[in-house]
């Protein structure tokens, strides 16, 4: 492990602190993967697939089924009716990224003021920049 920069106050002060601590000291070919620190166990299948698609993309993130009820009108209560599994994902990490994408995300979303406006994920920077996730 090389270059480990301090994190921030966010999850996106502490990426971009990550990023910046990168510059001038990989290829902008070179694959950075962004992990939470607060959860640090993933299995080798997951991180091999997610290197897999990474390769063939540029960029790849983890998702996992959804197995969630729609809201109910009762607050003390939950709907009996789910949510269709099969349509939708929670993304979740490790995200792992080709450096030169990785960067340019920032950039974009920094020139559009996205930074301070969206939730603060890799992933909804990418969403609101109209970029696929794969």
């Amino acid at each position: 492990m090389k270059w480990i920069a301090d994190g921030g106050d966010t999850f996106q002060d502490s990426v971009m602190r990550g990023i910046n601590n990168l510059k001038n000291k990989i290829s902008l070919d070179d694959y950075v993967m962004v992990q939470y620190g607060a959860a640090p166990f993933t299995s080798d299948k997951i991180v091999n697939d997610v290197i897999r698609v990474m390769k063939d993309k540029g960029s790849a993130v983890t998702a996992t089924p959804c197995y969630q009820l729609l809201s109910s009108n009762d607050e003390n209560a939950t709907s009996k009716t789910w949510v269709d599994r099969d349509k939708y994902i929670q993304i979740a990490c490790p995200y792992w990224f080709r450096f030169s994408y990785l960067l340019s995300v920032y950039e974009r979303a920094e020139e559009q003021g996205l930074i301070e406006k969206i939730e603060p994920h890799t992933t909804s920077l990418m969403y609101a920049l109209g970029d696929m996730l794969y």
